[in-house]
């Protein structure tokens, strides 16, 4: 009996698939399914662009919800894009990758 999963065959004995072969080939099927898969469903998918931040005034020590979609702040004289994690508030140029606003392009809500 072998040690390894798929044992040496013997010389001679490898005509048509063999089961590296067909794990290749299963793989390849499954991965180009999975891309194809994917981009049939985002093609054309428009982003919503995200909210204005509210104006409410959060006294500190006060707790925050967290919001991984984040809302578009003006700080000075632009606009910043705001998530909210762990009770604390982070600033962005554009609507990061964990936000569903991401990929909506342009600065500013």
């Amino acid at each position: 009996m072998s040690d390894g999963l798929f044992p040496p065959a013997a010389p001679g004995r490898q005509r048509g698939a063999t089961r590296a072969g067909a794990l290749a080939i299963a793989a390849a099927t499954l991965a180009g399914s999975a891309l194809a898969a994917h981009s049939v469903t985002s093609v054309g998918r428009q982003v919503s662009p995200a909210p204005p931040c509210s104006a409410t005034a959060v006294k500190p020590g006060d707790w925050v919800a967290d919001d991984a979609d984040g809302c578009w702040e003006r700080r000075g004289d632009r606009p910043y894009f705001r998530t909210t994690w762990g009770n604390r508030y982070y600033y962005h140029w554009e609507p990061p990758p964990t936000s569903r606003y991401h990929g909506g392009g342009g600065v500013g809500g």
